[in-house]
């Protein structure tokens, strides 16, 4: 006995792949405050998806991971068939730890990652330069401040692997980890601030990486430089 229904794709695979081809970037309805930029809400990107997603046998739950200061939502993608496929998305930082803080937080994690999951975009493609304004006038050659004992060897371990890393980037699947790397060393180590992380961005060792993948891999320096832009955004909401 089998729970496919006739017409749906046999495994999950071949259902994500015919979605894939079919689903589009949500309607971006609401207006980013500080950024003026368009966006589509949580719940508008769910409404969109819901119905071609059931169309070809999908649906999906997330799960909330909280680390020391971050929360990243795991994707969980099931098929008709009992199959289910687990993605994890972008971590986003939590700057107020209180029940609104975290919830907006919560909120940021679950929409990124739901559309990294499916393929699709919920903010304005202005290919990465929303993020690169943040560090526009800035001295990126002037060292950051002295930290506490502890993050200044988290910061002297993550400084020595992107030199490491920046050497060189063989393939996608190198960029990839590029791209990995800098994202999570993003979120933990360029401090609670958004002038910190304009401080990490300035590393030499991190510009030379990033530079290697806009001249080599645009497409995952658009990645890398969409995932600073979202973070950027939760430090500044959570300064305001």
């Amino acid at each position: 006995m089998t729970t496919k229904k006739v017409g749906y794709p046999e495994t999950i695979h071949q259902s994500l792949v015919a979605l894939r081809g079919e689903l589009s970037n949500p309607e971006k309805k609401s207006i980013n405050p500080h950024f003026k930029s368009k966006y589509a809400k949580l719940e508008d990107i769910i409404h969109h998806v819901r119905g071609p997603m059931s169309e070809h046998g999908m649906t999906f739950v997330q799960n909330i991971v909280n680390e020391e200061a971050s929360i990243m939502a795991q994707t969980i993608l099931i098929h008709a068939s009992g199959e289910t496929m687990s993605l994890d998305g972008p971590a986003v930082r939590i700057d107020k730890f209180t029940a609104q803080g975290t919830g907006s937080a919560a909120t940021y994690a679950k929409r990124y990652g739901l559309c990294s999951a499916l393929g699709i975009e919920s903010d304005e493609d202005d290919d990465g330069n929303a993020a690169e304004d943040t560090f526009k006038g800035k001295d990126t050659k002037k060292p950051p401040p002295k930290k506490t004992d502890a993050k200044e060897k988290a910061q002297v371990k993550a400084g020595a692997t992107a030199d490491v890393l920046a050497e060189t980037i063989a393939n996608e699947e190198e960029a990839d980890g590029v791209v990995q790397f800098l994202c999570s060393t993003a979120d933990n180590f360029s401090g609670t601030t958004e002038g910190e992380l304009i401080e990490w961005w300035g590393y030499p060792e991190t510009k030379k990486t990033a530079d290697l993948l806009d001249q080599g891999y645009p497409e995952h320096y658009k990645q890398l430089m969409a995932h600073l832009s979202a973070l950027r955004a939760s430090l500044r909401e959570a300064g305001a």
